[in-house]
């Protein structure tokens, strides 16, 4: 188990006699648990043995960064953007992440599906994925910062699924971890799909014939498009804060799939309007026949469209 500490520093006692936990280098802490009563069980080792193998703190009395727990080995970025933005100097400096390390920092709100975590060199990002919050302070911040419903990034995968996948060679005809594009299956041409349904990368390149990327730069396509696309224009909605996790998340699978600017725009009356009748989101069955208008009846793709739009409103109706 490894202690990543981001901003260094020396545990203390003040003037008062309280314990000051803070990180340095040798400071390594094993586990950060918090107890029923609101306070926060430090087991430790290294440099800070004297405190005992476990302690338990009042938040209140001691000063810790926030936390993060990595569930998934990993590295840390200098961008959101892009599986491989790691600069040589973090490289030399953490290295690889592992499963059961922890990291410690100024954790800021999250961005395009990543921790942000505030060092000494500037901000370094971790995909979410790979990390959980071990000290709570981080989402203390984050209760007027919307997430995006798990739900509804769930229906998105499952409805554009990861395709297409490269499979393997006749030694090996298991399918591969990676995709490559495809055309659009309209047009049979531009604009290609990668991934879970990006038609350009997080850097505003669009996605190309040949391309290919991994099942996790997939997930992080998703959440960049996600969060820069849909997030913003969703949130304007009049209704939105009325709007349940599970009604936001069938439209954050609209809006991926038919834009984001759909409301009050030509065409898509029918969808505005349920978003103006909360006194009728409870009704299925009308939910339903509003949402199977968009599934562009007489296209090939219409059976798999109506197929998205019931399960947006079963989520809506959820």
């Amino acid at each position: 188990m490894q202690f990543i500490p981001l901003e260094p520093k020396a545990p203390t006692t003040d003037s008062t006699g309280k314990i000051k936990v803070t990180t340095s280098a040798p400071f390594r802490i094993v586990n950060l648990d918090k107890q029923p009563s609101g306070n926060i069980l430090v087991t430790v080792y290294g440099q800070a043995t004297s405190l005992g193998d476990k302690v338990e703190l009042n938040p209140d009395d001691f000063d810790i960064p926030d936390a993060l727990k990595v569930v998934g080995q990993t590295y840390l970025k200098t961008s959101p953007v892009g599986s491989n933005s790691v600069s040589t100097e973090d490289r030399r400096q953490w290295g690889i992440i592992s499963v059961g390390d922890f990291i410690l920092g100024e954790l800021k709100a999250d961005k395009l599906g990543h921790w942000a975590i505030k060092t000494d060199a500037g901000l370094r990002y971790i995909f979410k994925k790979h990390a959980t919050v071990a000290i709570a302070s981080v989402m203390e911040a984050q209760q007027g910062d919307e997430l995006i419903p798990q739900s509804g990034l769930k229906l998105i995968m499952e409805s554009e699924g990861f395709a297409r996948i490269v499979q393997g060679s006749n030694s090996n005809p298991k399918p591969s971890d990676i995709c490559e594009a495809y055309p659009d299956p309209l047009s049979g041409g531009e604009p290609f799909t990668i991934g879970y349904g990006n038609t350009k990368y997080p850097n505003g390149k669009k996605v190309n014939q040949g391309d290919s990327c991994t099942r996790e730069q997939a997930e992080e396509f998703l959440l960049a498009h996600v969060e820069e696309e849909c997030k913003a224009a969703l949130e304007k909605i009049p209704t939105w804060e009325q709007m349940s996790s599970g009604q936001r998340a069938a439209l954050y699978s609209f809006a991926f799939n038919l834009g984001a600017r759909f409301y009050k725009a030509t065409n898509f009356e029918s969808i505005t309007r349920v978003c103006d009748s909360p006194d009728r989101w409870h009704d299925h069955a009308w939910i339903e026949a509003q949402f199977v208008k968009y599934r562009n009846p007489g296209t090939s793709v219409e059976k798999g469209l109506r197929r998205r739009r019931i399960a947006e409103a079963r989520l809506f109706c959820s």
